[in-house]
Order: structure tokens, then sequence, then C-alpha cells
């Protein structure tokens, strides 16, 4: 007795063309996202340009992050290219105050539009960390995109870098309306958001840094209000223990 197996390979076959119909559209939906970052500050700075062609530190500003972050976006291209082949994820020792001050002067002119009180703290001496400088950049551009669209006009932002024996800590602090409790656990999930324009891919991108970086990223709702991202690195060498006199 045979049985007519047309009706199961057609399910199959639409089953397997649906899973990859998902798949572009979230490969979609991650390219328009890491895209939109560097348009974003390139835009800002072009609509204050009108205003302020005269300042030559701003014109100045303008030319430099505007030409990173468009080399940003031909990385991009590049890693989507070479899609195919599996990265070698090379780690570098690299100072972690780069990435990070490179990011808030990328946000600097999104910041002073929306007359936000941004406060930055890093330490005199470098944080050395094993890291992929491209990326740890995109992780705490991210931090602060998400960072800026929560905090309400003339509110504050603290972006703070700590060393400790063992770790660097990076934390990113704003006075928005902090995260619902019970959606602290989801915040990290690809696709997840509670804005209705939001891809719900930027927080969820840092997650996947900060995993390859065997770094720890999380969220809390502080006392006052507005939520506190923080990231732990390990250093690239431990820190001395500081000599007791």
């Amino acid at each position: 007795m045979f049985s007519d197996l047309t009706p199961l390979k057609e399910l199959e076959t639409g089953r397997r063309r649906a899973e990859r119909l998902a798949y572009f559209e979230m490969l979609a939906s991650g390219i328009a996202h890491e895209i939109k970052n560097p348009l974003v500050a390139i835009k800002t700075f072009a609509h204050l340009l009108p205003r302020r062609h005269s300042d030559e530190r701003f014109i100045e500003d303008f030319g430099r992050i505007a030409t990173r972050e468009i080399q940003r976006m031909e990385r991009l291209l590049e890693r989507l290219h070479t899609l195919s082949r599996p990265s070698d994820r090379l780690r570098q020792p690299l100072d972690l105050r780069v990435p990070v001050t490179e990011a808030v002067e990328t946000m600097r002119a999104a910041f002073e539009e929306k007359n936000l009180v941004v406060t930055v703290v890093t330490p005199p001496t470098p944080c050395m960390i094993r890291g992929a400088h491209a990326e740890l950049g995109q992780l705490f551009l991210n931090l602060l995109m998400n960072a800026h669209e929560a905090t309400p006009p003339r509110g504050m932002l603290r972006v703070e870098l700590a060393v400790t024996e063992t770790h660097a800590i990076a934390t990113v602090l704003d006075t928005g309306p902090g995260v619902p409790a019970e959606l602290l656990d989801r915040v990290f999930e690809p696709f997840f958001t509670t804005r209705q324009r939001g891809s719900g891919l930027g927080l969820a991108i840092c997650a996947a840094i900060a995993q390859t970086h065997d770094a720890k990223l999380k969220v809390a709702n502080q006392p006052a209000g507005g939520a506190l991202f923080t990231a732990e690195f390990p250093l690239a060498v431990a820190a001395p223990a500081p000599v007791s006199a």
C-alpha cells in the first residue's frame, strides 16, 4: 500500500519558504536599523548647519563625524558582503574610553537639539580590554540612542566609565520613564520594543556585542526614575591591587 506524500512535501516546501521569507525580513529590518543610527547623526548636523555655518568648530566636527559615520555604513556593507564567511572576531587590546567618548561625540548635536544635560565621567588612565573597536562603538552608540529617545527635553544623561581590579564598568543613566518592571527581562530580546517606531534591534545588538566580548549587559530602574544600563567588561590585564600604606 502506497501513500501519496505530495501534500506533505508541499507543506514542507511552504514551511521552508516561509522561514526564508521571515529570515530576510529580519535581515532587512536589521540593516535598516544599523544604517539609521549614523544617518541620524549626519542629519542632525545637516539640520543645524544653516544656523551654525559660521561656527568653525561645528564645521570641523560635522566633517569629522560625517566621515566617520559614512565609514561605519561602509563597514556594514562590507560585513553583509562577506556574510557567508564566518567572522574571525579579532579582539585586540584597546582603551574602552575611546569608543565611549566617540559615541558621545557622535550624539552631541542630537543632545544639544533636545537641550539635554549630558555628564561624562571617565578615569584618567586607560581602561584596557580586549575587543573590536567598531563593534564597541556600535554598542555604546545604540545605548546612547536609546537613552536619547527615552529622555524628555531638558532632561539629563550620565555616562560613566569606572575600573575595578578585574573589570571596566560602563554605565548609561537617563531620566526617562524607565522600563516597566514586568518588561525588564525582555528588553534585550530581538524585535522587542515599547516604541511605535522602534525596530527592537538596538538593545538586542548591544547584548550580542557584549556577549562576544565576554561582557555582562544589564538594565535596572533607578529609584528616582530613569533606566540604568550597565556593561561590565573583563580587563585585558587585571588592575593591580591597591598597596596598603
